[in-house]
């Protein structure tokens, strides 16, 4: 795992990766794992443009839940050593009740949810709900299996495809199948 970018090295354990708008506190905190990366430039452009001030918790390969129930009994993950599991925990918590933000939004891949995942987030909405807390839970794009772990984008891009109005047929490495994209340019 590459060492943190210097700027946002204590995030996790601070006040997330934070932008403050005309100078109010965040009105929308975004927990996730990667899928939250992925989505994080837009919902930052989203919010830019309504001028809300918000909060990302999110990191490549670790799961964003932990125990709420019992904050200094974290599980360490190939991302966070237990300390910073615990210092996350408790960085999240403690802006959900500084903040008491309107939106909090999850975006996860949730097809990899265990058991305690699962009673993780239960716990986390129940929390959030005792708060009077929106929550937006974004659903998982589907898993393109034939894909294995490279990035959809970067591999259409490499078959030479580009987002074109209509419908769009790939055949996949193996020959046999193909995928159908439907592909819709936004004009602004």
């Amino acid at each position: 795992m590459p060492d943190r970018n210097q700027i946002y090295k204590n995030a996790f354990k601070e006040e997330g990766i934070i932008t403050i708008v005309d100078g109010k506190k965040p009105e929308l905190m975004v927990l996730g794992d990667s899928h939250g990366v992925m989505w994080a430039n837009l919902l930052n452009e989203i919010s830019d443009s309504l001028k809300i001030s918000r909060s990302f918790y999110t990191a490549n390969g670790s799961r964003p839940f932990f125990n709420i129930k019992n904050i200094d009994q974290q599980k360490g993950n190939k991302v966070y050593t237990q300390k910073e599991k615990c210092e996350y925990a408790k960085s999240v918590v403690k802006n959900i009740e500084k903040w008491k933000p309107k939106i909090f939004l999850i975006v996860c891949r949730w097809s990899n949810f265990n058991d305690e995942a699962k009673s993780e987030l239960s716990d986390l909405l129940e929390y959030l709900n005792s708060k009077s807390i929106k929550v937006i839970m974004f659903n998982q794009p589907p898993v393109l299996e034939f894909l294995g772990d490279n990035n959809a984008s970067q591999y259409l891009t490499f078959l030479g495809i580009n987002p074109v109005n209509g419908y769009n047929y790939i055949k996949t490495t193996n020959n046999e199948k193909q995928l159908r994209l439907e592909t819709v340019t936004l004009k602004i």
